[in-house]
């Protein structure tokens, strides 16, 4: 049974947005009022006798400081009292009114004390790469290309983008430079196994990308329990999996999964899978010869171990080092992102078992909504897609986690610098060798480029 996007929960659309100002915001503030002024001249008499009070304009002669009263809005128009009042010098020219009055106008310069939110300074400059935001499946040049629930992406050392356009059951290619959309693969809304050649083959719900340094290209094939492999001519075979949820060791299709979502590949051509269903890691040999490397099949949990000692929990997303063959995991269930060494050693990065949260910090100090996706640079930054937080994280080599791009909780097609971007449900996430980040943005049906 075909694993939709519809069973993972949208994210909820967050009624506020976060409070920056900028240079050019128009601060309005709000004054206790003045006490009268008292005159400094002597009363006049008018012609008839009638004595008279004069009336006066009160200018200031200090410049006041504002604390603020509330929290400043993105609208940017935060509301703040005065203190201290200001020292008022009275001066004016008596007029007789009938009735005695007195008034008293006032200008002030004030400097809030407010602190201002400043954007991160690993923040990206985001912006589309193809994709309309409507559903479809149509192919051409960027943002006339179409796309149905784009969950997975890649990239090769050539900066040609793969996309698992998990809802047209296709996986598509963008070229560089100009950001063509082509079909590389399947049949634009029809389900199945077939291997073939190009749109003769068919998918089922293909959920995660990898490419290995030949061009290959290996599928999650969710729907289908399978690990498909593509070349670059584009005929599809079956690399592992023998259709029917399982989680059986072996080789090839005498092996089995449970709705694989996420893959990755080494440079010895070893191919890693996301198992998510048996809450498993796989490996898979250039020989097709599957193993498991950590975890224990259908037993969810979030224990550090080795092995089968270890535990998982819907595990999504899988990133490799081609180098270390260390592994990192989306591990979505636990809220956390894990590392996985060659010989099955699991560990956590970053984020708490369980604690859903937007927090950034060093290692279980900062908390996931949902990672999903994962990827690797060549200095050994992970970038993760937090899906229900609308983010895209970035974690160093020493744990450190940040936002690069998204508002918390807030969902949106804008594109701009770090937290003036937002994201609906991102789910993959991919860099290449000049450390450009590419977004599977799954519920806006685009592709994002983060620079």
């Amino acid at each position: 049974m075909r694993r939709s996007l519809y069973r993972l929960g949208f994210a909820f659309i967050a009624l506020s947005a976060l409070g920056l100002f900028q240079i050019s915001c128009k601060k309005v503030y709000v004054v206790s009022p003045l006490p009268a002024p008292t005159p400094t001249g002597t009363p006049c008499v008018d012609g008839l006798g009638h004595t008279c009070t004069p009336t006066f304009t009160a200018t200031p002669s200090s410049t006041a400081t504002v604390t603020p009263t509330s929290t400043p809005t993105s609208s940017p128009t935060p509301t703040f009292s005065r203190t201290p009042s200001p020292t008022v010098t009275n001066t004016g020219t008596a007029t007789p009114t009938g009735t005695p009055t007195s008034s008293a106008t006032m200008t002030a310069t004030a400097t809030p004390t407010d602190t201002q939110t400043p954007v991160p300074t690993n923040a990206g400059v985001v912006s589309t790469l193809a994709g309309t935001g409507s559903t479809g499946s149509a192919n051409g040049p960027g943002i006339t290309a179409s796309f149905t629930y784009p969950t997975g992406i890649a990239v090769d050392g050539s900066g040609n983008i793969y996309v698992a356009d998990e809802g047209d059951d296709l996986i598509r290619k963008i070229t560089p430079g100009g950001g063509l959309v082509t079909t590389l693969a399947g049949q634009a809304g029809v389900a199945g196994a077939a291997n073939g050649m190009g749109t003769t083959a068919t998918f089922n719900s293909p959920w995660g990308v990898a490419v290995d340094s030949s061009g290959n290209v290996y599928v999650a094939d969710e729907g289908n329990n399978m690990i498909r492999e593509i070349t670059p001519a584009g005929q599809v075979s079956t690399l592992a999996g023998s259709g029917y949820s399982g989680s059986a060791n072996g080789t090839g299709t005498g092996s089995s999964f449970d709705a694989p979502t996420g893959v990755a590949v080494d440079s010895s051509g070893n191919v890693y899978v996301a198992d998510e269903g048996n809450d498993l890691i796989r490996k898979i040999t250039s020989g097709g010869v599957v193993s498991t490397l950590a975890g224990q099949a259908g037993v969810a949990g979030a224990t550090n171990g080795t092995g089968t000692a270890a535990s998982f929990n819907n595990p999504f997303g899988i990133a490799v080092n081609p180098a270390s063959e260390i592994s990192f995991v989306g591990d979505t269930g636990n809220e956390l992102t894990r590392e996985t060494t060659s010989g099955g050693v699991v560990s956590t990065l970053a984020g708490q078992a369980g604690a859903a949260g937007a927090t950034n910090g060093t290692g279980t100090a900062a908390s996931f909504n949902n990672p999903t996706g994962i990827a690797l640079d060549s200095s050994g930054n992970v970038y993760v897609a937090d899906e229900k937080n609308n983010l895209i994280r970035e974690i160093t080599s020493g744990g450190v986690v940040s936002t690069l791009a998204g508002q918390a909780g807030v969902t949106g097609t804008a594109n701009g610098s770090g937290t003036m971007a937002s994201f609906d449900n991102p789910y993959g996430v991919a860099v290449d060798g000049s450390g450009n980040v590419y977004v599977a943005d799954t519920i806006n049906n685009l592709i994002r480029e983060i620079q």
